[in-house]
């Protein structure tokens, strides 16, 4: 599981849901949580939290990749890949510390992922958990 410290940046609501925006360093991070400020008591904004995310539901593109509805984009640093028959760990160091990827082989040969190539990491709004 992936994990980065931040502090709560923003919170919006609407009903039972909240769209909450966490700093971490140098980036802004979208969750959505099934709980509204009043129900959580570190659902503050200034709070610090940890967002938590899968492996898996980190997909990986080029830098210079636009036109895509994830929001939530971190530049990274390839540290090293461990290649398997079908599946890659990809090893990334983001200034919010470090983070992993599991992505298809063939998606690590069609992007030409190398160690210490820049790499966007994409993670979706609602695969973001956040902890305290």
């Amino acid at each position: 599981m992936n994990r980065l410290k931040g502090n709560i940046h923003s919170i919006e609501t609407k009903d039972q849901l909240s769209l909450v925006k966490v700093e971490v360093k140098e980036s802004i991070l979208s969750t959505i949580i099934v709980n509204r400020p009043e129900e959580l008591d570190y659902l503050r904004k200034g709070n610090e939290v940890y967002v938590l995310f899968k492996e898996t539901e980190v997909v990986l593109g080029l830098p210079e990749l636009t036109g895509i509805s994830l929001q939530n984009r971190l530049l990274c640093k390839v540290i090293d890949l461990e290649k398997g028959a079908l599946l890659c760990r990809v090893n990334l160091n983001h200034p919010s510390g470090q983070l992993v990827s599991i992505v298809t082989r063939r998606a690590v040969e069609e992007l030409d992922i190398q160690a210490g190539s820049q790499i966007m990491a994409f993670i979706k709004t609602n695969e973001m958990m956040l902890s305290e």
